[in-house]
């Protein structure tokens, strides 16, 4: 497994959003989920994340991603997560503010084709307008909206893989 970290001054998705798209060969995830959802970092006064504080806790941050978000075939067989990619997002390009939202990239690769998923997350913030996280889920011309909430934080992903 690889990972590639760096500070992203586009952000790609609107807070608590994401994209998960199958393929034949898995998925790819993309996600905006908000930096107070973390454990064991030491946020600013403003509740973001500093650049200095997301590199001292990068391993930590990482293992918090991969266990917060989850993809598992109807055998209940976890598909692992490959291809990390957590760019912190900084509001309005200035890298010197800490950055509220982290983005994260990946890829699941499943080796079978269940006829459906589940996916997991668990990454929610702290703040009132950070506890809800919308994933689209795209395969083969269908689409599915999931949104996750503490109460609510796995989705079963209808058989969009093999029809």
């Amino acid at each position: 497994m690889w990972l590639f970290c760096s500070n992203s001054l586009a952000h790609l998705l609107e807070n608590q959003k994401g994209t998960i798209n199958f393929t034949q060969n898995g998925a790819f995830l993309a996600a905006s989920i908000p930096v107070s959802g973390l454990s064991n970092i030491q946020l600013s006064d403003n509740g973001g994340l500093s650049i200095e504080e997301f590199n001292a806790k990068l391993d930590l941050i990482k293992k918090e991603v991969l266990a917060g978000i989850t993809l598992q075939g109807q055998d209940k067989k976890t598909v692992v997560l490959r291809g990390l990619i957590l760019n912190l997002v900084h509001i309005d390009h200035k890298i010197s503010i800490p950055a509220p939202q982290l983005m994260v990239l990946g890829r699941f690769i499943a080796r079978d084709k269940p006829e459906s998923y589940s996916l997991e997350i668990s990454l929610f913030g702290k703040n009132p307008n950070e506890n809800k996280i919308t994933i689209t889920a795209t395969a083969n011309k269908k689409s599915q909206i999931l949104e996750f909430t503490e109460q609510k934080f796995r989705h079963l992903i209808f058989s969009l893989v093999n029809n």
